[in-house]
């Protein structure tokens, strides 16, 4: 399961939010499994064990732009539990790599209050 919500300041000042719904696409990363499912073990102190081959990943999947074929498919969108909302946590990553990217919007929504 993925939950995203991405809030981005602009120079004017406004702020863009981008979050996860069913209008994002999922591919089945089990084809990467090589020679079977995940075990475990003992790999470096984590005791999960997990073979990938990527030759079976996606090429340019990480590229703007890019677009995937029929293995791809189109999200699942679910409520989440209060468990879930519960024990939900930012995490932070390295800074994102700025790119111009020329984009047309399709439509412009406001969120109701308290998404």
């Amino acid at each position: 399961a993925v939950i995203l919500q991405m809030n981005l300041k602009l120079k004017t000042g406004a702020t863009v939010r981008i979050f996860t719904d069913s209008t994002w696409m999922v591919f089945n990363g089990d084809s990467h499994r090589n020679p079977g499912q995940p075990q475990h073990g003992s790999s470096a102190g984590t005791g999960f064990l997990e073979y990938i081959d990527a030759r079976h990943e996606p090429i340019g999947w990480k590229l703007v732009g890019f677009k995937g074929d029929d293995r791809w498919t189109s999200a699942t969108a679910a409520n989440s539990t209060l468990s879930q909302i519960q024990n939900l946590h930012a995490k932070m990553g390295r800074p994102m790599q700025v790119t111009d990217v020329s984009a047309q919007s399709i439509k412009t929504i406001q969120p109701s209050p308290g998404r």
